[in-house]
């Protein structure tokens, strides 16, 4: 007789190979610092168990990782803070005319390269009451 096939192991939903592929990815994308340390740490990516280790070790590397990282509006803040250090009052205003003569003229060189030829009719009527009848006849 013909033996049963075992289902495939899995892990969240992937297979051994999938799993070790996706370790070896994430792995690649840590700091050298990282690697080094999960190397020490003896995490390999062979055999079920210390393949889904790596998997949660990798996880919770890059989840702290993320939450270390500033955000580009952070980093765009701190710049202006750090560029506002050493500028006068005067060339902060300066600067600001600047900008803003510059962004009237491209918001009329934008003006001119898709000019805007429908007329935009806004209608400030309510709702046309329709004749209805009503649903009760007396």
């Amino acid at each position: 007789m013909a033996s049963k096939k075992k289902p495939a192991r899995t892990f969240n939903g992937m297979t051994y190979r999938e799993v070790q592929r996706h370790n070896s990815t994430q792995r690649n994308q840590l700091p050298k610092v990282e690697q080094k340390q999960i190397k020490q740490a003896g995490l390999r990516n062979v055999g079920w168990q210390n393949v889904i280790d790596l998997h949660n070790h990798l996880e919770t590397l890059q989840a702290k990782l993320n939450d270390e990282l500033p955000s580009l509006e952070t980093l765009f803040l701190e710049a202006d803070r750090i560029g506002n250090k050493y500028q006068t009052e005067a060339e902060r205003q300066a600067f600001t005319q600047k900008m803003a003569a510059v962004s009237t003229e491209m918001s009329e060189l934008i003006d001119q390269q898709f000019p805007d030829t429908e007329a935009e009719i806004i209608s400030f009527k309510g709702k046309q009451k329709t004749n209805r009848r009503s649903k009760k006849k007396r």
